[in-house]
């Protein structure tokens, strides 16, 4: 074969194999949102299947501001709940950078943020407040919360049975000049119903969904300012 017809042949092969990967990565991908969607036309307030029952456990610990918070924080309101630490050199600041996004866009619902401690140990009031700023957070619909230890385990692994673990490789310098293991964790936001429930949960890679969660969320608040107007649960 004709040197010019073998280059042909290879670049052809080439665009035909980019050609399917990005046709299922689409398929994936819209998948994925028909889902979210799927859930908001029947209900904004109904729990993904996997979620049926799911709900957050009690705890017990200190705001940003110091004041002592529990699981009642959660109740009655709409929330968008993601779990970050300060040290964090990776995953959190992209993720708290898309919470901010998001606060922005659903600052006229009654919607809520909440961000929960991964690292209690180093995380102190003081520490979430700067994090917080940093980000400029409204602390009137935002809290940063430092659950003790224990806390962020026995929400994600425990109820929502997500993974955590600890990678000694990747070593996270604190303040003091001396590390810690980095935490590897969920890249997830969860949306959490008024009775603590959670409705269902999305992807921080995923663009879409962090746009589908903006729009269930708004949704959500609606709903339930509604339904508490006319006295329904």
């Amino acid at each position: 074969m004709p040197r010019s017809l073998r280059i042909l042949a290879i670049f052809s092969a080439t665009l035909l194999i980019c050609g399917v990967a990005a046709l299922a990565y689409i398929q994936i991908t819209v998948r994925g949102s028909r889902e979210h969607l799927r859930a908001t036309a029947v209900d904004p307030l109904t729990p993904r299947e996997m979620y049926q029952g799911v709900v957050i456990p009690p705890f017990s610990g200190r705001t940003q501001a110091n004041a002592p918070v529990d699981q009642s924080i959660f109740d009655g309101k709409i929330t968008v709940l993601s779990f970050i630490f300060t040290h964090c050199p990776l995953a959190c600041p992209a993720i708290t950078a898309q919470v901010k996004q998001m606060s922005d866009e659903l600052k006229n619902t009654s919607t809520q943020f909440v961000s929960i401690s991964l690292d209690p140990a180093n995380d102190t009031p003081a520490a979430l407040t700067k994090w917080g700023e940093s980000f400029q957070s409204d602390f009137s619909r935002w809290t940063f919360i430092n659950g003790g230890p224990g806390t962020h385990e026995r929400i994600l692994v425990d109820t929502f049975k997500e993974h955590l673990a600890l990678d000694d490789s990747m070593p996270v310098k604190l303040d003091d000049g001396t590390t810690m293991p980095n935490i590897v964790h969920p890249l997830y936001v969860y949306l959490i119903g008024p009775d603590r429930n959670v409705i269902d949960r999305f992807s921080t890679k995923r663009p879409e969904e962090m746009s589908a969660l903006v729009a269930r969320a708004n949704l959500a608040a609606v709903t339930l300012a509604s339904r508490q107007a006319k006295g329904k649960p």
